[in-house]
């Protein structure tokens, strides 16, 4: 038993997997707002381009 509680302290202090974790997880969120952002801004996007054209095609 003590010997799996030395293990278990030894594996929570290390702090080098920690870093690719963490990496992981803000990779994760950034991912997830860019597709929010790119989400909210598609129909705003696409009305500029219909109107542009149209401009462009009345000429």
């Amino acid at each position: 038993m003590k010997k799996i509680k030395g293990v278990m302290h030894t594996f929570l202090k290390a702090e080098g997997g920690a870093t690719m974790v963490e990496y992981a997880i803000m990779l994760t969120l950034f991912v997830i707002v860019v597709i929010v952002v790119v989400r909210s801004l598609e129909d705003t996007v696409k009305e500029k381009f219909i109107e542009s054209s149209s401009v462009i095609g009345s000429d």
